[in-house]
Parts: structure tokens; sequence; C-alpha cells
């Protein structure tokens, strides 16, 4: 009973630092996604720009990066989409695991593309 009161007390205590921790870590992680956005649509421009004059093109291990992805995922897909195009910018990602290691989730969180990602969860 006693252990009970005290992790009440304990958590009405903790409750606004939690908050205000939540909050910063959000806002950090909204303006790196921010950066990072603009960065990759530079890089996608200069990808663009190296096709069209003709100049040599970086190869897969010189252009991979991780944002959400659990490899490079993220750098490679957004090479092959800039010299390639989309026309619909609609992806299926099976397999997903979670957003933070997602193939995809970068296309669609970055780059406007729409999604449908879908994993199994044995809890469920």
């Amino acid at each position: 009973m006693v252990k009970r009161f005290l992790r009440r007390i304990r958590g009405f205590l903790l409750a606004p630092i939690l908050q205000f921790l939540s909050r910063t870590q959000q806002t950090v992680q909204t303006q790196n996604v921010r950066e990072s956005k603009a960065s990759q649509v530079l890089l996608s421009l200069t990808y663009k720009r190296m096709l069209h004059d003709s100049i040599p093109l970086p190869s897969f291990d010189e252009i991979g990066f991780r944002v959400l992805s659990q490899n490079d995922e993220d750098g490679i897909l957004l090479y092959i989409f800039s010299l390639i195009g989309a026309t619909n910018k609609k992806v299926v990602d099976i397999g997903c695991s979670s957003i933070e290691n997602s193939n995809t989730a970068n296309l669609i969180i970055n780059h406007g593309w729409i999604g449908l990602l879908i994993d199994y969860d044995e809890r469920s």
C-alpha cells in the first residue's frame, strides 16, 4: 500500500518534468527532420542536374544514408527516384517493422509519398 502511494506521488511530481522532456525531444526531432528534408531535396536536385549534364554519377556505395531506414536505404531510394522519377508516389512496405526502421518512411514523411506500411505483431 505504501509502495503504491509512493509511486503515485513520484508519478505526480515527475509528470511535468517528463512532459517537458518529451516536448523538447519532439522539437529537436522535428528540427532534424526539417534540416534533413531540405538537404535531401538539394541532393535530389544535384543528382538530376548531374544526369542532365552527363556528369558521372556516384556509385551505390557513395549515396547511401539513413534517416529512418535500418541501413542506407533512404539514400539509395532517394538516388533512384531522383534519376528515374515517380509517376504516382505511392508505396506499400510489407515487413516494415516500425517507422524507425522502414525503408519507405522517409519518402512518406519528407517527400510527399502516400504509403501503406504493414507488419505482423505477434502480440496482436
